[in-house]
């Protein structure tokens, strides 16, 4: 129980941590201000055995495109992956959840920060 609790509540803190890590200045406008620019990190996933993964790490392209909520303001979306998610035998890379994920928020006019981590706890997937 412990792990579990615990775990939640850190993914809960680096996802607001990491929303207002991503909130970046705009460009200033005639008036000398201008709105910040919002980036989101998608919300906790469901994997198939109905468990979330309550962290900011994205574990499959829908999680941050189709089922990511509609937020009128943001300037964009933040995609977190892990180095292992992307090659996760040498040599043996794929990487088209980043194509994904930059076909789908480019035609909708909105950026992407592509963050890859190459350490992190380990996040079970549907495999």
């Amino acid at each position: 129980m412990f792990e579990h609790r615990r775990l939640r509540r850190w993914g809960f803190g680096a996802i607001l941590w990491g929303a207002a890590a991503c909130i970046a200045p705009a460009s200033a406008g005639a008036a000398g201000f201008a709105p910040p620019q919002l980036f989101f990190y998608p919300p906790p996933y469901q994997l198939a055995d109905g468990s979330l993964v309550a962290s900011p790490v994205t574990v499959a392209a829908a999680q941050i495109t189709t089922q990511f909520p509609r937020i009128r303001e943001m300037s964009g979306v933040a995609l977190l992956v892990y180095w292992s998610r992307l090659c996760p035998t040498a040599g043996r890379c794929d990487f088209s959840l980043i194509d994904k994920v930059l076909r789908y928020w480019g035609a909708r006019g909105k950026k992407v920060v592509l963050g890859v981590a190459t350490v992190g706890f380990p996040i079970k997937t549907m495999h």
